[in-house]
C-alpha cells in the first residue's frame, strides 16, 4: 500500500528494496555489509540527499537536513558550537554550508531546465509503498510517468548513459514500476533526470525504453535469487572464468 512517511522511517523498515537488490548484484560481501547496516556514506551521498529534499520536498527540507555551522573546530569555541549543533540534529542528514550552496545550485539548474522542471511540476514526490516484505520510495510520479532524480559527478550523455546500467538504475526503475502495479498504477514512461553535483551543474533528461526496463526486471529477479547466497565472504565459491572483452585486440 502507498503510505506517507519520512525518509528515516522508510530506511528503518526491514524489507527488500532496490538498494538491497543492487547490493546483491555487486556480490555477497556488499550484500553482507548492506544488511549489517555498517555502511559509510561519503559527502556525495549527503549532498545528493540534500538536493533531493530541496527539489522534491522543499517544505520538509529543514526537517530532513541539518546545515552545520561554519566554525573553526580546532578552536575551543568552534568545538563547543559544533557539539551544541550535533545535539539538535536527531535523524537528519548533516551537510556543510558549502554543500548547502551546492544543493542550491543543483536545484536552480534543474529548475532552469525546461523539460526537467516541467516533469517535476504538479507531480507526486517521495511516493512510498510497502508490500509483502518489500518496499520502494519513488522520487516522483507524474501521471503514468516514473521519474528518478540522480545527482552525479558527470551527467553528460557520454558518461551517464553507461552509468544507467553500471549503477543498476534500470533495475531500480523496473522494481518501482512493478511495485506500482501492485496498487493498480500503470507506468508507460521511464525518466531519469541527471544533474552534475559540481560545476557546471549540467542537467540531462534520459528516457529508458521497454527493452531497458525488461533488462532491469531480469536483473532484479536475478538479484532476488542471490539474497540467500553466502560464498564464504567472497564474490564466488569457485574460480571465476575470465573472458576477453570484445574491445581488447
Amino acid at each position: 500500500m502507498i503510505v506517507k512517511m519520512t525518509a528515516a522511517e522508510y530506511h528503518a523498515i526491514d524489507a527488500i528494496s532496490a538498494s538491497l537488490l543492487k547490493a546483491a548484484r555487486k556480490g555477497a560481501p556488499h550484500l553482507a555489509r548492506y544488511r549489517s547496516g555498517d555502511q559509510t556514506f561519503g559527502p556525495a551521498v549527503a549532498l545528493g540527499t540534500a538536493a533531493h529534499s530541496m527539489i522534491l520536498t522543499p517544505a520538509d527540507f529543514d526537517a530532513e537536513i541539518a546545515v552545520a555551522p561554519d566554525v573553526n573546530r580546532r578552536t575551543k569555541e568552534g568545538k563547543a558550537e559544533h557539539a551544541a549543533f550535533l545535539e539538535t540534529v536527531g535523524d537528519r542528514t548533516v551537510i556543510t554550508a558549502e554543500q548547502h550552496e551546492s544543493a542550491q545550485r543543483i536545484a536552480e539548474a534543474v529548475a532552469a531546465h525546461p523539460l526537467a522542471s516541467d516533469l517535476l511540476s504538479d507531480c507526486e514526490t517521495e511516493v512510498t509503498l510497502v508490500w509483502d516484505g518489500c518496499k520502494v520510495r519513488i522520487d516522483a510520479i507524474k501521471g503514468s510517468t516514473l521519474i528518478d532524480l540522480k545527482t552525479t559527478r558527470d551527467a553528460s550523455p557520454a558518461t551517464f548513459q553507461r552509468a544507467i546500467f553500471n549503477r543498476d538504475i534500470h533495475l531500480q526503475l523496473a522494481w518501482y514500476a512493478d511495485a506500482l502495479a501492485e496498487v493498480g498504477r500503470t507506468v508507460d514512461r521511464y525518466i531519469v533526470i541527471a544533474v552534475d553535483n559540481v560545476d557546471p551543474y549540467g542537467v540531462a533528461v534520459y528516457e529508458l525504453d521497454d527493452h531497458a526496463i525488461e533488462l532491469g526486471r531480469r536483473a532484479y529477479c536475478d538479484a532476488l535469487a542471490m539474497l540467500d547466497d553466502n560464498p564464504a565472504n567472497g564474490y564466488a565459491a569457485t574460480a571465476i572464468p575470465v573472458e576477453v572483452p570484445r574491445w581488447i585486440k
